[in-house]
């Protein structure tokens, strides 16, 4: 999940911004640090989508920019809730098909929680998905 990152500057301070994710932005003394501050920023808008049911952007073609990357459990979680919403399930339906854990499968969706593997495996078995990786590794 790599999302293009555009910049801007304010007099001395650099803007970092995601044009796929309006909203998205953090600033900094130099573009690395608003880079560095922009993943806070897009994690916060992320799980307020998620939080209210919204749709997620896809990231549009990078064409030579640089790019935000998510960490792999963050997008992971992503497509779970993706999932859920194309089922039509609530975190009260995962829970329930998962076996009544209704902790564990709010956790599944909290993009601060770090999430044990095997269970973000059996949410994907639950809702009949299976991760099937995609991406090259260079």
């Amino acid at each position: 999940m790599l999302y293009p990152i555009e910049y801007d500057t304010d007099g001395e301070t650099i803007i970092a911004s995601l044009p796929d994710m309006p909203g998205v932005h953090d600033e900094g003394a130099s573009k690395e640090e608003a880079r560095s501050r922009l993943l806070g920023a897009a994690l916060a808008m992320l799980q307020a989508m998620m939080d209210d049911n919204e749709d997620i952007p896809d990231p549009s073609p990078a064409t030579g920019r640089e790019v935000l990357t998510l960490p792999s459990q963050v997008w992971t979680k992503v497509l779970l809730y993706r999932a859920m919403r194309e089922k039509g399930w609530k975190r009260a339906d995962l829970a329930r098909a998962m076996g009544g854990d209704q902790k564990a499968a709010y956790r599944l969706l909290d993009l601060h929680h770090a999430s044990r593997w095997d269970q973000v495996d059996a949410a994907f078995r639950a809702l009949g998905k299976v991760l099937v990786p995609q991406t090259k590794i260079a």
